[in-house]
């Protein structure tokens, strides 16, 4: 049987129609694959692992004339429901990737990157930590969590922090519809 001139026009017309389909899918897909949202609801800066004693200034002095102490950066994240289920459904604590910059005379010195984590704590076994955000989240339809970011070797410079989900994508969390990031001047 010999094939119809018209058969190589048909499959590129259905070809074509389908584009607009895959380009679709492809734009409201997700791109993260986790199925929450985080919140930063606070940060300050301090040279302290105290969270009462921090500094939220956009530059500060160093506390000494020697060796800095290292620098910390406090947050408070909220999570929703959805948060809590997935540490649910994972038995695991959320895990957020903090991206420092180290910037000197406006040139990138260094660049590091740290986990910190929601839901784990040196005092309370997990179940009891669940169970605290459980109770937060019925009452009030949220839970917040504290936590910190530290670098160590403080010179002066600028310091930059962002925040990511460590999902595979390690997309940014965002503040206000843009990256969440965080800078200091430090003299």
């Amino acid at each position: 049987m010999r094939p119809s001139a018209k058969a190589p026009f048909q499959f590129l017309a259905l070809v074509l129609a389908l584009v607009p389909v895959m380009v679709v899918v492809a734009v409201a897909s997700p791109r993260r694959a986790t199925a929450f949202e985080l919140k930063v609801e606070d940060w300050a800066w301090a040279w302290q692992i105290d969270p009462d004693q921090v500094i939220p200034k956009n530059r500060l002095k160093n506390p000494t004339r020697t060796k800095s102490p290292p620098l910390y950066i406090w947050f408070k994240i909220s999570g929703g429901i959805d948060a809590l289920e997935y540490m649910k459904a994972t038995k695991s604590h959320i895990t957020i990737l903090t991206k420092w910059q180290h910037v000197v005379g406006g040139i990138l010195s260094s660049t590091e990157s740290k986990k910190i984590t929601i839901g784990r704590t040196s005092k309370h076994k997990f179940q009891t930590v669940l169970n605290i955000l459980e109770e937060q989240v019925r009452k009030n339809g949220f839970f917040v969590w504290q936590t910190f970011a530290r670098w160590d070797d403080v010179r002066r410079a600028t310091y930059g922090v962002q925040l990511h989900y460590v999902d595979g994508f390690q997309d940014p969390i965002l503040c206000e519809g843009s990256p969440c990031r965080y800078e200091i001047g430090l003299d």
